[in-house]
């Protein structure tokens, strides 16, 4: 009898994951267990949806900056199967994870989403850039279709720094 089944033994490496880099977007996760070679997307996906639908995680926020993050309910479980979890493999997720958790701090220091406006042809682009912990600045932008929102959202989040630099210029230039 196989004594580490594929699925059960994926979950547990994500739950594992999920605790040594705190709360992940699916897109978080799913770079990151790809890059340590952990599994493939398929196996991601489906051992997120397992794993949240068993209350081992929770999905926090709404579907556009949505993360999920271990409950207390599966720290237990990682706290009771982590053993099971290869030792090769515990240390692979280990020694990728301080990269892996300052790339990620990084993003979420980058946030771009949107959602309806008042009107059904309108979305509000809600942009911020944050350092150390603390606000640089914090703009909305009203755009006329949700393409336009992404196509924004997708922008900001590649060019924060350059639209950061271009707006204090403009603000604060003598001219």
């Amino acid at each position: 009898m196989d004594e580490y089944p594929a699925l059960a033994g994926r979950k547990l490496e994500l739950l594992y994951c999920f605790d040594r880099l705190g709360p992940l977007t699916s897109q978080q996760a799913l770079r990151f267990v790809v890059e340590a070679e952990l599994m493939n997307y398929i196996d991601v996906q489906l051992a997120l949806a397992e794993l949240t639908e068993a209350g081992l995680i929770v999905a926090l926020g709404d579907e556009a900056v949505r993360a999920h993050r271990l409950t207390g309910r599966g720290r237990q479980t990682l706290a009771f199967f982590e053993t099971r979890i290869p030792a090769e493999r515990r240390v692979a997720i280990d020694q990728a994870v301080p990269k892996w958790r300052d790339v990620f701090r990084r993003e979420r220091q980058i946030s771009a989403d949107f959602a309806p406006g008042l009107s059904s042809s309108e979305y509000i682009v809600h942009m911020s850039a944050h350092e150390n912990e603390r606000l640089l600045f914090d703009v909305q932008l009203s755009v006329v279709s949700r393409e336009q929102a992404a196509a924004a959202c997708e922008a900001f989040r590649e060019r924060a720094a350059d639209v950061y630099e271009a707006l204090t210029k403009l603000l604060l230039s003598a001219e």
